[in-house]
């Protein structure tokens, strides 16, 4: 049985084969759909649309590899980002079945795969890195500020107050920006090496989404843990996984690659064995929590694995070259995909399995999964 990855390709297919049969469906028709960067059986990069109940399926051409979605709410319109260390973002409407606009980040700069609209869903917020430049010697983590309506003008900026600012979420109360800082710094003509392996300052930063005030911020035990990705309950309590930038561990001592945080408390790892972490290879790929905070979910794709906390329990469930994962309100629970093209659910209880829901053929979904 060959094992089917991001990195190893089905041989064989067409462009044309694969967009034969994507046509868009009638409004009347749409249920909610399950949107994600993914890429042919020839590697190509696509943000790929498909509907819950699995009539419809659309599947739009990239430059490169998108990484996360904002969606504008109560709309069927969103915009998804170019991987790291990608410039550009797009702009898509569902309704109307296509890419609209291509948007670029400015000049020394790169985007970080992650954005967020704002509650009334007139700005969009991403994560930047100005990397060293001429004219720009000293690299920062910004937050740049764009109107999410033509022409999309990029109208300011806030500090990360951090290098490498990763995923962004607005918080409960819906006024502050939460920015997970990777602490690292890059630059493109080296692609996604780290250039400061020693010094980086990784941080949680809660930030006044008006001002860009600094609220509070938490720091990992660890320099070299870099806290990536983000999921909030309805009850403020985030989960952050980590991606563990050493270049050795001792393997009786691994460092914990999920952790939980609350406003005014110090940051807190999730229960795991040493041979857990050992498990996951230094990498979270992405994070999803249930809305009250029961029930946590991290995708280790170098593990071939999920897993769950359930009230500070962990369960290991095995995929392949897991991807991305969300919560989905209509089945209160989980979607998880992979990169071999499935999408499973996972409903949290005692005894908690993946189960298939959908296999759109030859196509292998990339890192995160967002459910409009």
């Amino acid at each position: 049985m060959t094992v089917i990855n991001r990195r190893t390709w089905l041989k064989g297919a067409t462009a044309s084969t694969l967009l034969a049969s994507l046509k868009p469906l009638a409004s009347s028709e749409r249920p909610h759909w399950y949107l994600s960067g993914a890429n042919n059986a020839k590697g190509e990069p696509y943000l790929l649309a498909l509907s819950a109940n699995g009539k419809g399926l659309y599947a739009w051409p990239l430059p490169g590899r998108a990484h996360d979605l904002a969606l504008l709410p109560g709309s069927q319109q969103g915009f998804c980002v170019a991987r790291r260390p990608g410039n550009w973002l797009y702009w898509f409407d569902l309704a109307q079945g296509k890419l609209l606009t291509r948007i670029e980040s400015p000049p020394g700069s790169h985007f970080y795969g992650h954005a967020v609209t704002n509650p009334e869903g007139s700005l969009l917020y991403v994560t930047e890195n100005h990397y060293q430049t001429p004219s720009n010697p000293t690299p920062r983590g910004a937050i740049g500020i764009y109107q999410t309506c033509p022409p999309f003008a990029r109208i300011g900026e806030l500090s990360s107050h951090g290098l490498g600012p990763h995923q962004l979420l607005y918080d409960a109360t819906r006024t502050h920006l939460i920015v997970a800082n990777g602490g690292n710094i890059t630059h493109p003509s080296t692609d996604r090496d780290v250039l400061n392996l020693d010094t980086m300052a990784p941080n949680i930063s809660y930030i006044e989404a008006g001002s860009g005030k600094l609220l509070e911020q938490r720091t990992p035990q660890d320099h070299q843990m870099s806290l990536r990705h983000l999921a909030l309950g309805q009850n403020g309590l985030l989960a952050i996984g980590v991606q563990d930038q050493a270049p050795q561990r001792d393997p009786d001592a691994p460092m914990p690659l999920v952790l939980t945080h609350q406003r005014g408390q110090p940051l807190a790892a999730l229960p795991a064995s040493t041979s857990q972490w050992l498990q996951l290879n230094q990498y979270i790929a992405s994070m999803a929590i249930s809305p009250d905070g029961s029930a946590i979910l991290a995708s280790a794709p170098r593990a071939n694995q999920l897993i769950l906390w359930q009230h500070n329990s962990p369960i290991t469930l095995a995929t392949t070259d897991a991807a991305g994962i969300t919560w989905d309100e209509a089945i209160q629970g989980f979607v998880a995909s992979n990169s071999a093209g499935q999408l499973q659910s996972l409903i949290p209880s005692a005894h908690a399995q993946l189960k298939p829901l959908a296999q759109p053929a030859l196509w292998q979904w990339d890192n995160h999964l967002f459910v409009s």
